[in-house]
């Protein structure tokens, strides 16, 4: 099944992470974990991650600082949960998105995956800053998401191969910088207009695609 190494990756490496001293396990807990995250990317989205304060989240989710802090000892710690959970959201979505159209090749797989990013830019709050935010953690949390990422590209490479594309180095680097390609050109558009700028879209639906294919025709 082509969304399988994504399941994979999803069970294994993003959903198995804790930033929690403790799990939610009763629906009541799952429920101020929630407040606490949509509360902090909302913060995040209105005046950027450096406005981020554990009191002021505390504050604003009306629960008591003790309560928050069950969850997360510090602000690091509580901008790192929500990096995930943006991840997660990312990667459930670009898989429900495969199973309700299963790709007939491999550019109808890289333009989902764009049309993914894109859509998560137009809906999901804050997630061009979040997303940023990264550069502000500390070398732990950097080399671990470097990491994940890594994995993340041997499961699009692994799915790809469905459509006979090697798993060489030389894809993968290709694969790799395409959806770099994408990335950037879409934070660019929705610097640029928050509903995104339609013709530097239009670039990051096209270039990552061309420059796939000249290696592509190469096979």
């Amino acid at each position: 099944m082509f969304t399988e190494p994504l399941n994979h990756y999803l069970r294994t490496e993003v959903k198995s992470i804790n930033d929690l001293r403790i799990s939610p396990r009763q629906e009541r807990s799952r429920r101020t974990l929630d407040v606490i995250l949509d509360t902090t990317a909302a913060v995040v989205a209105a005046d950027g991650f450096t406005a981020v304060t554990t009191a002021d989240i505390a504050e604003r989710a009306g629960i008591a600082i003790g309560t928050f802090y069950r969850f997360y000892p510090d602000r690091e710690a509580l901008l790192a949960a929500l990096r995930n959970r943006t991840y997660t959201t990312y990667l459930e979505l670009l898989i429900s998105a495969f199973e309700r159209k299963t790709p007939r090749t491999w550019k109808q797989a890289v333009t989902t995956m764009i049309e993914v990013n894109i859509e998560c830019y137009r809906t999901i709050p804050a997630f061009a800053i979040v997303h940023l935010s990264l550069l502000a953690a500390d070398s732990d949390e950097r080399q671990a998401h470097l990491r994940r990422a890594s994995l993340y590209l041997d499961a699009i490479v692994e799915s790809l191969a469905e459509f006979g594309l090697p798993s060489s180095k030389a894809w993968r680097t290709r694969l790799e910088v395409a959806l770099e390609q994408a990335s950037a050109l879409t934070s660019l558009a929705f610097l640029r207009d928050p509903d995104g700028d339609r013709r530097i879209l239009a670039e990051a639906r096209r270039l990552p695609i061309d420059y796939l294919q000249e290696f592509a025709s190469t096979l």
